[in-house]
C-alpha cells in the first residue's frame, strides 16, 4: 500500500534538499566547487534530490503520530540515558 504524499511537503522538503546541495558546491576550492556542481547536475538529472526529498517526507510522516498529527517521542536508549563525558568517548591520550 502507498500513501499519497503532500505535493506541499514535497516541494519543501526539495527545496531544503537544494538548500543544502547549494551549500554543499560552495567551497573555496574552485576545482572541488566545479567536481561538486557536477555531481549535483547529475543528481537532478537523474532525480535523485525529488528521490530524497520524497523520503524525507515520508520519514517525517512516519514519525508523526496516528491520533493527533504530533511527533512521537522515541524513548532514549539505555546507553544515552548516562552521559559519557567526550574525553572518555575518545580514547587513550597519545
Amino acid at each position: 500500500m502507498q500513501t499519497v504524499l503532500p505535493q506541499e511537503a514535497i516541494e519543501e522538503a526539495i527545496g531544503e534538499v537544494r538548500e543544502v546541495m547549494r551549500q554543499y558546491t560552495a567551497c573555496a576550492d574552485p576545482t572541488e566547487s566545479a567536481a561538486r556542481k557536477e555531481r549535483l547536475r547529475q543528481a537532478e538529472e537523474q532525480v535523485e534530490v525529488e528521490e530524497a526529498a520524497i523520503q524525507m517526507v515520508q520519514a517525517n510522516l512516519e514519525n508523526l503520530s496516528p491520533t493527533d498529527g504530533r511527533r512521537q517521542r522515541e524513548s532514549p536508549t539505555p546507553a544515552s540515558r548516562e552521559r559519557v563525558p567526550a574525553t572518555l568517548r575518545l580514547g587513550p591520550q597519545v
